[in-house]
């Protein structure tokens, strides 16, 4: 993919901040002939597409049959690596959710749309051809996203007390150094909650168990720290919460499909867009 230098972020009203992590916009050409396959790493958030651009979704085998999409979609969480490609000139605008919040636009457990491209038509109807034209009808960027933030707080259903306090857990979960410290067992000394409902709250607003979204954020952090030419490989995987290089390598080829050092090799623009590494 080429052309990501026109890729910018812009932080949502103050309404949806807490659903939100930012709106942004992408617009870039590529020649069709020497598209590039590029890997889509997890990251555990959900992404609403809005696009008239076609581009080529290839899941979890670059060599399996390819799926065109040349509408808008919902780009699911994931915990293994996805591969796709872009076509020929792309525009698109998309929203970045917040761990947990995809339910709280769509009514519907995350776990459902994990690991999977979804059509928003199929979601919400013919209303999606009409908000994915008046977006690209916009004259500016600011008519654009004021657009898709009053189609947001027009589709908000209000989360119950579970929501809140997963919230409250993701929110420590996300911001220590070391997610591998982190446990469920923190879940039920604060809320009573047993593994059976962790895991019930967690695939409903997540999509994923508890053990399984806390390797995709310590997977998330390696990401962050190797584009940050972090030098020292068994020190990244200390650091990152692996018990050692050996462990971090197997794990980190599980979701990006590639060893550290390969994945650096390749182009990989999607991944520090994800991951805000640019």
């Amino acid at each position: 993919m080429t052309g990501m230098e026109n890729y910018h972020e812009y932080k949502p009203k103050a309404a949806l901040c807490r659903y939100v992590e930012c709106i942004w916009i992408l617009n870039g050409k590529n020649d069709e002939t020497n598209s590039i396959v590029e890997s889509l790493v997890p990251g555990g958030r959900t992404e609403l597409i809005f696009t008239k651009s076609e581009l080529i979704w290839h899941g979890s085998n670059r060599r399996n049959e390819a799926e065109r999409i040349s509408s808008s979609f919902l780009l699911g969480q994931r915990n293994r690596v996805k591969y796709i490609t872009c076509l020929n000139q792309y525009s698109s605008l998309g929203v970045r959710l917040r761990y947990g919040c995809l339910p709280v636009f769509m009514g519907v457990h995350a776990s459902s749309c994990s690991n999977r491209i979804t059509l928003l038509n199929k979601i919400f109807g013919t209303e999606i051809a009409h908000i994915t034209a008046s977006l690209f009808e916009a004259q500016n960027k600011d008519d654009a996203i004021q657009t898709i933030e009053s189609w947001l707080e027009r589709n908000i259903i209000e989360p119950n007390n579970d929501w809140r306090h997963l919230q409250e857990y993701l929110g420590k979960l996300t911001s220590i150094e070391n997610a591998g410290l982190m446990t469920t067992k923190m879940l039920s000394k604060e809320y009573g909650w047993n593994d059976k409902k962790a895991e019930r709250v967690f695939l409903k607003y997540v999509g994923f168990t508890p053990a399984q979204f806390i390797k995709i954020i310590r997977f998330r952090r390696s990401v962050e720290k190797l584009f940050a030419d972090y030098e020292n490989l068994t020190d990244l995987a200390y650091d990152s919460g692996f018990y050692d290089q050996s462990h971090f390598i197997r794990e980190f080829y599980r979701y990006a499909g590639n060893k550290p050092s390969d994945f650096l090799k390749r182009p990989n623009s999607i991944a520090k867009m994800l991951y805000k590494t640019r």
